[in-house]
């Protein structure tokens, strides 16, 4: 999949701060890789902020209320993967409704997790921090992981957002260059 020149990446990632945050390195090994890339992250309202003006995120995209709504906005973007760190139910629809040709999915390891909390029966599988599955699911798409460590801060500074559509563009260096 490296063969494509300028990727438009959305990221979904509806909330959960603490998840959001722990994404940030998934972004930096995508630009790594595709330094063309558009990327695009997918959240609700009330976790806007959180990664505004990161350096690697071009664009957050503030989900609608409603799942017609959402795909809808998703169709809109004309994306050419999807990359889904949310894996519910609701992030697994939009994705396929979307119809964008690349997805890509992290595995959240719901029945291993559900069987530990019922029945207190552990599993390998849940050993692995949520941030090595983030990054794991990477490998879909043949990209490298070369950066590991969240990053949290220092760029708040350089967001714009635009309440009327509820989108944060960035205007970070990336997203200025031209494509000369």
């Amino acid at each position: 999949m490296n063969t494509e020149k300028q990727p438009n990446i959305l990221v979904v990632r509806f909330s959960s701060l603490g998840d959001i945050v722990l994404s940030s390195p998934v972004y930096k090994n995508i630009k790594a890789a595709w330094p063309n890339a558009r990327i695009t992250l997918l959240v609700k309202p009330a976790f806007s902020q959180a990664l505004a003006g990161h350096p690697d995120i071009d664009e957050i995209l503030v989900a609608k209320p409603t799942l017609w709504e959402i795909v809808r906005q998703v169709r809109a973007g004309n994306y050419t993967h999807y990359l889904d760190l949310h894996a519910t139910f609701k992030s697994i629809l939009v994705g396929w409704l979307s119809r964008i040709p690349n997805r890509a999915r992290y595995d959240k390891n719901t029945i291993a997790r559900r069987i530990f909390v019922q029945f207190h029966k552990s599993s390998p599988v849940l050993e692995k921090h949520s941030l090595e599955k983030y990054l794991e699911v990477l490998k879909v798409w043949n990209i490298p992981v070369k950066y590991k460590e969240p990053k949290l801060g220092g760029y708040a500074n350089r967001r714009n957002y635009s309440p009327a559509n509820g989108r944060h563009l960035q205007t970070s260096a990336r997203s200025k260059r031209s494509d000369s």
